[in-house]
Parts: C-alpha cells; sequence; structure tokens
C-alpha cells in the first residue's frame, strides 16, 4: 500500500496524541483506531499517521474524520441517556482486565500464547477508551454538565493503562532481545506482523531493518492497513502534517483559566526535564502521569495535543495551573527558552516581544 505525500498534504491533520510507544505498539494501536473500534462504537478513524522517533510517538488524525467520530459519538450519547454511563463502566471494567493480564505477564516468559491473552484485553479495552476520551469535547454543554464527572473518574481510573502496556511491550523486548542478542529498543522497532512470525519461526528481521526505523519512521495507515517509511521519508511525511510553523501565536483549548509569562521549555520525554525550573512554561505534546512532577512546578502548560478530559486539563483542573490544550503545534512553533505569554483564559499562547 503506497500513499502519494501529495495526497497527505491535501489533506488537514490534527495532533490526537503523544507519548512513549514504540513502533510494535503502534502498529497495533493504529490498527484499532483506524479500523477494529468500527464494529462496537460504529465509526472509526480511517486514516491516521503515526511519526514515531527514538521511541517517541505522535499521532495524527484526519480533523475531518475526527469531527465526524465526535459527531457520531454526540448523537448516540443524545439519543440513549445510558451510553455515557456504560461507556464509562465499560472502560472500567476493561482496564481491570487488561492491567490483570499485564501483572499476570510480569516476569514471564513472553510466547505466542502470552501475547494473545494481552493483545485480547487490549483490543477490548480501545473501544471504551476512545469514546470516554472524546465524549467531552462533542457533547452538549448541559450534557457536560451533567456528565463531566463521571467521563473524568473513569479516564482518570484507566489512565495508567496505556503507560503499563508499554511497560509490558519493554519486557517482552528485553527478553526477545536477550535471546537473540539484538538491543531491546531494536526488537521493538519489529512491526506487529513480524513478531507473530517470530513467535511461528523464532526468526527476527534483518538487523540493519530495525536500525533504518529507529531514527524516525512514519506509520501510515488506511483502514487497518498501513505503509511503514523511514528516514527521510518520514521526514518529509512529518513535515507535510504541520502546516506553516513560523507563526507567533497559537489558539488552543482553555483546560484551566489564568496569565502567565515565562521561559518556554519544550519537553517531549519527562525523563529529560530535571533542569526545568519553576515558573517556566511547559510546552509538550500531551501530559502523562510522568510528567506531574514538572507540571507543579510549571507556570503555564501548553499542549499540542488533547481536550477536555486529556491528562493535563484534568491535573490543570486539580493543581489551578493556567493550562491551554489542542494548540496542535506548539512544539513546532515555539522555541526553546523564548519568552511566552499564556492567556489561558482566552486560550491563547504567544511569543513575548
Amino acid at each position: 500500500m503506497k500513499i502519494p505525500l501529495e495526497e497527505i498534504e491535501r489533506q488537514e491533520w490534527i495532533k490526537a496524541w503523544s507519548g512513549k510507544w514504540s513502533i510494535l505498539t503502534c502498529t497495533y494501536l493504529g490498527e484499532q483506531h483506524s479500523h477494529t473500534v468500527k464494529p462496537t462504537l460504529g465509526k472509526c478513524l480511517p486514516h491516521l499517521i503515526l511519526i514515531v522517533k527514538h521511541g517517541i510517538s505522535t499521532c495524527y488524525y484526519q480533523k475531518k474524520e475526527l469531527k465526524e467520530f465526535e459527531s457520531h459519538l454526540s448523537k448516540r450519547a443524545q439519543k440513549d441517556e445510558g451510553f455515557i454511563r456504560k461507556e464509562c463502566g465499560e472502560l472500567i471494567s476493561q482496564a481491570n482486565e487488561i492491567r490483570w493480564s499485564i501483572t499476570k505477564l510480569k516476569g514471564m516468559r513472553i510466547g505466542k500464547s502470552e501475547h494473545s491473552l494481552f493483545l485480547k484485553h487490549l483490543y477490548s479495552y480501545i473501544s471504551s477508551h476512545m469514546a470516554v476520551k472524546r465524549l467531552p469535547d462533542s457533547i452538549p454543554p448541559e450534557m457536560l454538565s451533567k456528565d463531566l464527572p463521571k467521563l473524568q473518574a473513569a479516564r482518570v481510573y484507566a489512565e495508567p493503562v496505556y503507560t503499563e502496556v508499554e511497560e509490558y511491550m519493554e519486557h517482552m523486548g528485553r527478553q526477545i532481545g536477550k535471546e537473540n542478542r539484538i538491543p531491546a529498543n531494536l526488537v521493538l522497532c519489529s512491526r506487529k506482523e513480524e513478531l507473530e512470525k517470530y513467535f511461528s519461526s523464532g526468526k527476527m528481521p534483518r538487523y540493519d531493518e530495525l536500525r533504518a526505523r529507529d531514527g524516525i519512521s512514519a506509520l501510515i495507515f488506511v483502514d487497518g492497513k498501513y505503509e511503514l517509511v523511514t528516514g527521510k521519508g518520514a521526514e518529509k511525511v512529518e513535515a507535510s502534517l504541520h502546516g506553516k510553523t513560523e507563526i507567533g501565536e497559537l489558539r488552543g483549548v482553555s483546560a484551566y483559566p489564568g496569565k502567565a509569562i515565562g521561559k518556554a521549555r519544550i519537553i517531549v520525554d519527562p525523563k529529560k526535564g530535571k533542569d526545568f525550573r519553576k515558573g517556566e512554561i511547559l510546552i509538550t505534546g500531551m501530559t502523562r502521569p510522568e510528567y506531574i512532577h514538572l507540571i507543579k512546578l510549571a507556570g503555564a502548560v501548553v499542549t499540542d495535543a488533547g481536550g477536555m478530559l486529556s491528562h493535563a486539563a484534568i491535573t490543570a483542573r486539580e493543581l489551578h495551573i493556567p493550562t491551554i490544550v489542542g494548540t496542535e503545534k506548539a512544539t513546532k512553533v515555539f522555541r526553546e527558552g523564548e519568552m511566552l505569554e499564556v492567556d489561558a483564559t482566552r486560550g491563547i499562547v504567544r511569543k513575548k516581544s
């Protein structure tokens, strides 16, 4: 399957999520988001692109398709009074199931049957996760006011799941790497089809193929099927997603009101933020629980991705920190160390002249 670069450039893309997920993990997540959730939710996001750089991944949806997906969820919620309650309950239940399977598999040698158990729970989890995450950004205000507490409670309860999913993948990567004398990070540059082949034949992809993917790769999904592009080709795909970045101001969604002026700190890996100082502006793709020590110090938080139930938004409301989510490209527009002015009440962040 080949997707011409011109076709990608013709579409408008939105950064949906970002975090520490490997190529291997992304081949499963991309398939689920673009195809396997459709029977359960009635709709999916058929086109998506995942950019993976040294284990840090960023997912882009077509903006038009995301709006259609959210509208579909909103209509279901308005038609069925029990839809939101059902999806929240299902998310909590499925979070328990997948975390149980990951705990059970910790310390075990992962083979085909063990990995199949993990995948069974991963595939069951994703649809309720997508529903609960996207509903607050689409349902009418009066419904949001009534249902936000239960949506937020379910989202917070399930928050650790995807971190634990990657920890499981890393455990498996170390095991396979040791058995084949391959660095674990390169094992995680495998695709899901290659992992399944390994379980059957004991054969890993060539070392040079895995190395080529380790710098930057792009996974371009259409209806669950995908193309893997590496190196300069992946850089061109990434560049085509951002649009104009030589601008001085961005707008996003106000997650918690307030104003702040401070130095921009662009941190995509929270482990590399040890020199972060109190009052600086945290700029990142999307926060996760591992960012909490940085958020507590920040004068304000600005993210590329996220909505009202993103980790950044929930944490902002808890800690009363001015936060803007969903700017789409703050990590590309702003530069490390430049002074920024954040007006989270209006959802505007700009370079300070």
